[in-house]
C-alpha cells in the first residue's frame, strides 16, 4: 500500500510510483514537489511519467505547466520527445489553444517535427480543439505519416461529422487495419449512411467485436432493428462473444421490434456472462427493453433489482418506461424517490418526467416540473422540453397558451412542435389553427408523409375537396409516399404482419376477414357504431365503414383473438399513432371478450382491459361508453325529447324575419351586393373616391347600430389622409339580409366578400367598435393576409376565452349586472332558448346600452339625438336575427381564442391597436390590458378618463385613425 506521503531520501523511486494505477493526485503532487527539490526535473522519464499521469488526470493543464518548467531547465533536447506527446494530449483534454499552438510552433523549429509519435500526437490535439483544417494541414505536410496519422485523422474527420471528407481519407489509405474500418463503420452509421457501412463491413476479411458492434449499432440507429437482431445471431453463430455495447445494441433493436421473448433471452444471457457487472448502461438498457416491450413489471424488477449500483441512466429508463405506460403517478413517485437517495436529476430525467405528465393529461403539474427544472435544478430546457409543455397544454385544450410558450421559447419551433399543435388542433376541432401548424410542419419537414395526411384530413374536415387532391398531388410530384398502417403480433417466434385493408399473410388472410366481421356484428349488437369522422375521404358512408373496419390493428386483434389462448394478453405493435374509432374497438373487445389487449402505437402503450384503457382515454373523445349504453340510452332519450320538442317549441321559436325587400318586408333604400350565399350586404360609402385613396378602411359597426352612424372625423383630415370609408351593416342588421348560420368566422368572410365585390383591392384597414370587435378578432384569425392594419375600439371581451386567469375573470365577471350574467350564460350554453329568454317581461332587461360612465353620458348629450326611424331601421328585420344572434354568436363557441392569433404583421409592414377607456362600465380595461400583455405585438392605448363611447369624440376618433394609418410605433 502507499503511504500519504512521500519519501524524501534520496534512494526514492518516484516514478515507480507514478507507474502505479493506486496512485493518487494529492500524492503525485507531493512527488512533483520531491522532483523539483532533489532536481529530478531533469530527469527525462520521471518528468515523463509526471507529464503522462497528469495529462490523464483532472487536471490535465497541470501537465502543461510541468512540460513549460521542464523545457527551461533542460541543457539538450536529449529525451524530450517522450513527454511532448502526453502534454500535447493534456492540451486538447485542457482546451489549451494558445499553449497547444506554442508546442506546435516549437515542434516545427526542432527535430520533432520528424518524429512520427510527436506529429501524430500534434493532429490528435489539433483534431481535439476543433481545428480539423489545421489538423489536415499539419497531416499533409508531415515527412513522415503511418497507419496511426491516417487513422487519427479518419476518426477525426467522423467526430467533426465531415463524412465525405472521412470517405477521402478511407480511400486514399495506402493500407486499413481493423481500426480504419471500424472507424468508417461507425461514421456512416451515426450519419445516416447504413448501406455504406454496410458495403465496408461485408468486403472486411477480418471482423473483431467492435467490428460486429458498429455494425449492429449502424443497423439500430437507422431504423433497421431486424437486420440488427439477424446480424447478432450470426455474430453468436460465429463463436464471436458480443461486448456490453452490442448487448446494449440489441436491446434497442428487440424494443423497437417489441419482440420480449428475445429480450428475456438476451437478459439470461447477460446474467449467466456476468456481463451487467461490467457496464453501467446495460441496467437501463434492460429497463428501456421491457418497457417497449409491454412488460413495465419486468422494467420494475430489474430496476430494483440493481439497486447497489443504480447510476442516473437507470432513474431515467424507469421514468420513461412509465411515462410510456401512462403511469404518470408512478413517475412521479420514483422522482421523488429519486431526489430523496440525493441524486441529482439531469435534463433527460426531467423529459421523461414531462412526457409522463403529457401523457396523464397532469398540466398543473408538468408546468410545476417545468419551472421547477430551471429554478431549482438550474437546468437549461431543450427544445424537446419545450415540446412536451406545448404538446401537453394542446391536448389539455389550452392552444392559447401553447402558442405562448413557443413564442416566448428560445428556439424557433421544430417539425415536433408544430405537428403537437396540429393534433391539439384537430383534437379540438380548430382546423384554422391546426391547418397553419401543418403548413409550418410541411414546411420545416418536406419529406415526412405524416404532416401532408394531417393536412389532407384538415381539408377534408371542411369539405374542400380540391384541396385535398392538391395535396396529394404535391405529395407525388415530391416523392413523398403515405406511410401505410402496419401492426404486427410475435407468436411461437413467427412475426404476423398486417397492413392497412389486408394482411401480409394471404393464407390466412380469409380467416381473419371472417374473424373481424363476427366480432363487429356482436359489438354493434351492443351499441358500437363505427366513428366516420376518422376516414377523411370523399366517398360513400358505406365505404367509409369498411374502409375503418380494416385497419391494421383491427386484423391483427381477429387474427389474436383466433391464435392467442384465452387468459394470455393479445399484443399488438402498430407503426403510427392508433385512431380514436380503433381504440373504442378495442376497449368494447376487451369488456365483451374478456381479453387484455396491450397495443404499442408510434406514442405510448394502450392497456385495454374490461372496456378501460391505461390511458383513461386522454387521447381520444370518450365515446366507448356511449356505444356499451347506446342501445339503451337512444329509445328513452328520443321518447323525452319528443316530449320536450312538442312543449315548448311554440315557446322558444323565433319570429320568421321580415326579409327586406321581400313582399311584406322592409324597403331597400341602400346599395347592396349579392354574396355567394344569396345574401345581399347593404353598405355606405364616404370619403375620397376608392380609385384615388392612399388609404381604405372597413368600418364595423357594434351592438344595437348600423352602418348610417357615421365616424367623428373631419372632411379636412379625410381629403388631407386620402381616405376612402366603407360602412356596411352586419348580418341581420339594417337592411342587410340575416343569416341563419351567423358565427364569428361568417363576420371575416363576408367583410373579405365585400371588399372584393366591391373591388376596394388586396389589402385594406379594418375598425370594430365595441361588439364590432369580435368581428376584427375573427379577421384577425381567418383573413390576416387582407389587412393593412386594424384598430380595435372599446372591443368586445367574452368571458368564455380560455386566455384568461380564473381570478381575473372571476373579477370582471362579478362586475356585471346579475340580469346581464343570465343573458350571457343562455347565450353561451343555450342559444336554442336565447330568444324565450329574451321575450320573457319578469327576466330584467340587458343593461349593458345603460352601463355608462360619466364621459359617456356627456358624449351621449353632445349628440343629436337619434331619429326614431333611424332606431326602427337597425332591427326593422327583427330583434331576433339582429341583436339576438349578434350577441348568441359573440358570446358562444369560438373556434378559436385571441391570445392563439399569430402575429399577422411580423416584418412590422403594419400594425393593430387596441384602444380601451379606463373608465369602461361595459367592457372591463382588465381583460383588454390582459391580451395586449399577452400579444405584446399589439399597441395597446389605454385612455385614463375615457368611457365606452369614446369613438364619438371627434379628437379622439382622429386620434385613432391617424395612429392606425401613421404612426404603427405609438403607444400610450
Amino acid at each position: 500500500m502507499i503511504s500519504s506521503c512521500v519519501p524524501v531520501s534520496v534512494g526514492a523511486n518516484p516514478t515507480r510510483l507514478l507507474s502505479d494505477e493506486r496512485t493518487t493526485l494529492s500524492q503525485v503532487r507531493q512527488i512533483h514537489a520531491y522532483i523539483i527539490k532533489t532536481n529530478l526535473v531533469t530527469h527525462v522519464l520521471s518528468v515523463t511519467k509526471l507529464v503522462n499521469f497528469l495529462s490523464r488526470s483532472s487536471v490535465p493543464y497541470d501537465a502543461i505547466s510541468v512540460f513549460a518548467h521542464a523545457l527551461s531547465c533542460f541543457h539538450d533536447m536529449r529525451g524530450i520527445e517522450f513527454f511532448v506527446p502526453p502534454t500535447l494530449k493534456a492540451c486538447g483534454k485542457s482546451c489549451a489553444l494558445e499553449e497547444g499552438k506554442q508546442i506546435m510552433g516549437f515542434i516545427l523549429k526542432t527535430h520533432l517535427w520528424n518524429d512520427p509519435f510527436v506529429t501524430n500526437s500534434l493532429v490528435r490535439m489539433c483534431l481535439e480543439l476543433g481545428m480539423v483544417e489545421l489538423a489536415r494541414s499539419v497531416f499533409d505536410k508531415m515527412p513522415k505519416r503511418d497507419l496511426i496519422s491516417w487513422n487519427s485523422l479518419l476518426s477525426g474527420y467522423v467526430k467533426a461529422g465531415q463524412i465525405d471528407m472521412a470517405r477521402e481519407v478511407f480511400e486514399r489509405m495506402p493500407q486499413r487495419d481493423l481500426v480504419s474500418c471500424n472507424t468508417m463503420i461507425d461514421g456512416y452509421g451515426k450519419h445516416g449512411l447504413c448501406e455504406f457501412a454496410e458495403e465496408v463491413f461485408m468486403d472486411m476479411g477480418v471482423r473483431d467485436v467492435v467490428t460486429w458492434t458498429s455494425m449492429i449499432s449502424a443497423f439500430v440507429l437507422n431504423h433497421q432493428p431486424k437486420k440488427g437482431l439477424r446480424l447478432f445471431r450470426e455474430m453468436l453463430s460465429l463463436g464471436v462473444r458480443p461486448d456490453a455495447p452490442a448487448v446494449v445494441s440489441v436491446l434497442s433493436a428487440i424494443a423497437d421490434l417489441g419482440f420480449v421473448e428475445e429480450g428475456k433471452w438476451i437478459h439470461g444471457y447477460i446474467f449467466s456472462n456476468k456481463i451487467l457487472d461490467n457496464y453501467n448502461f446495460i441496467g437501463s438498457a434492460l429497463i428501456n427493453m421491457y418497457a417497449k416491450c409491454g412488460q413495465i413489471e419486468n422494467a420494475y424488477h430489474v430496476f430494483r433489482s440493481i439497486c447497489h449500483r443504480r447510476n442516473v441512466g437507470d432513474w431515467n429508463s424507469m421514468i420513461s418506461g412509465l411515462a410510456f405506460h401512462g403511469l404518470a403517478p408512478e413517475a412521479i413517485e420514483l422522482f421523488q424517490e429519486m431526489e430523496r437517495a440525493k441524486l441529482k436529476p439531469d435534463d433527460i430525467t426531467f423529459l421523461g418526467l414531462l412526457s409522463a405528465c403529457n401523457h396523464g393529461g397532469l398540466m398543473d403539474e408538468g408546468q410545476f416540473y417545468f419551472e421547477t427544472m430551471q429554478i431549482k435544478f438550474k437546468i437549461v430546457p431543450k427544445i424537446q422540453h419545450y415540446g412536451c409543455i406545448v404538446d401537453l397544454l394542446g391536448r389539455s385544450g389550452c392552444l392559447g397558451q401553447a402558442l405562448e410558450v413557443i413564442h416566448n421559447m428560445p428556439f424557433e419551433p421544430d417539425v415536433l412542435i408544430w405537428k403537437a399543435i396540429l393534433f391539439a388542433s384537430m383534437k379540438h376541432n380548430n382546423v384554422v389553427l391546426g391547418h397553419t401548424a401543418a403548413l409550418r410542419a410541411i414546411e420545416l419537414a418536406p419529406q415526412d408523409s405524416s404532416c401532408y395526411v394531417l393536412l389532407s384530413n384538415i381539408y377534408a374536415k371542411m369539405g374542400r375537396w380540391d384541396d385535398v387532391s392538391k395535396v396529394r398531388s404535391m405529395m407525388r410530384k415530391r416523392g413523398v409516399r403515405k406511410i401505410p398502417g402496419c401492426s404486427s403480433i410475435l407468436m411461437d417466434g413467427k412475426v404476423h404482419q398486417f397492413l392497412v385493408g389486408k394482411a401480409m399473410n394471404v393464407g390466412y388472410n380469409q380467416s381473419v376477414l371472417s374473424k373481424l366481421e363476427e366480432v363487429v356484428c356482436k359489438l354493434k349488437s351492443e351499441g358500437y357504431e363505427p366513428d366516420l369522422n376518422e376516414v377523411f375521404l370523399d366517398i360513400e358512408e358505406c365505404e367509409k365503414e369498411s374502409q375503418l373496419i380494416l385497419h391494421s390493428e383491427k386484423l391483427a386483434l381477429a387474427f389474436g383473438l383466433s391464435s392467442v389462448p384465452e387468459g394470455v394478453p393479445i399484443h399488438i405493435v402498430k407503426n403510427l399513432r392508433i385512431c380514436c374509432d380503433c381504440h373504442t374497438f378495442m376497449q368494447l373487445v376487451s369488456k365483451i371478450y374478456n381479453r387484455q389487449i396491450i397495443i404499442r402505437d408510434q406514442n405510448r402503450f394502450h392497456h385495454f382491459d374490461k372496456g378501460c384503457c391505461s390511458c383513461r382515454n386522454y387521447c381520444f373523445i370518450k365515446k366507448s361508453m356511449l356505444c356499451l349504453l347506446g342501445a339503451m340510452v337512444i329509445p328513452i332519450s328520443v321518447a323525452l325529447v319528443v316530449i320536450l320538442v312538442g312543449l315548448v317549441y311554440k315557446a322558444i321559436k323565433p319570429p320568421a324575419p321580415k326579409i327586406c325587400g321581400s313582399i311584406g318586408g322592409p324597403q331597400v333604400t341602400s346599395p347592396r351586393v349579392k354574396l355567394s350565399d344569396g345574401r345581399n350586404l347593404a353598405y355606405r360609402e364616404f370619403g375620397v373616391p376608392k380609385e384615388e385613396a392612399r388609404y381604405k378602411i372597413i368600418v364595423i359597426h357594434g351592438y344595437n347600430s348600423f352602418k348610417d352612424e357615421a365616424l367623428a372625423v373631419s372632411q379636412e383630415v379625410i381629403e388631407d389622409l386620402g381616405i376612402y370609408f366603407l360602412h356596411f351593416d352586419r348580418a341581420g342588421y339594417g337592411e342587410s339580409d340575416p343569416h341563419s348560420s351567423r358565427s364569428v368566422k361568417s363576420e371575416a368572410y363576408d367583410i373579405q366578400e365585400l371588399a372584393d365585390k366591391l373591388e376596394i383591392g388586396d389589402k385594406f384597414y379594418i375598425i370594430g367598435m365595441s361588439m364590432g370587435g369580435y368581428s376584427v378578432w375573427s379577421c384577425l384569425n381567418y383573413i390576416p393576409h387582407r389587412l393593412s392594419g386594424a384598430a380595435l375600439v372599446a372591443p368586445f371581451i367574452s368571458y368564455w376565452w380560455p386566455c384568461f386567469p380564473d381570478n381575473l375573470l372571476r373579477e370582471a365577471f362579478q362586475m356585471l349586472p346579475q340580469s346581464d350574467k343570465w343573458t350571457f350564460r343562455v347565450a353561451h350554453y343555450a342559444p336554442w332558448l336565447f330568444h324565450w329568454w329574451m321575450t320573457q317581461k319578469w327576466f330584467p332587461s340587458l343593461t349593458l346600452t345603460n352601463m355608462l360612465s360619466p364621459d359617456d353620458i356627456e358624449i351621449v348629450k353632445s349628440l343629436s339625438e337619434l331619429p326614431n326611424t333611424a332606431q326602427e331601421r337597425i332591427t326593422q328585420q327583427g330583434e331576433y336575427e339582429s341583436l339576438h344572434r349578434d350577441i348568441m354568436s359573440a358570446f358562444g363557441k369560438w373556434e378559436f381564442g385571441p391570445t392563439e392569433i399569430a402575429n399577422p404583421f411580423p416584418d412590422n409592414n403594419g400594425s393593430i391597436h387596441i384602444w380601451q377607456g379606463f373608465e369602461d362600465r361595459i367592457i372591463p380595461y382588465t381583460l383588454n390590458r390582459y391580451i395586449s400583455h399577452k400579444l405584446p405585438w399589439i399597441l395597446y392605448h389605454e385612455l385614463p378618463h375615457a368611457g365606452h363611447l369614446f369613438l364619438f369624440k371627434k379628437n379622439e376618433c382622429e386620434s385613432i385613425i391617424r395612429a392606425l394609418l401613421l404612426s404603427p410605433d405609438i403607444s400610450e
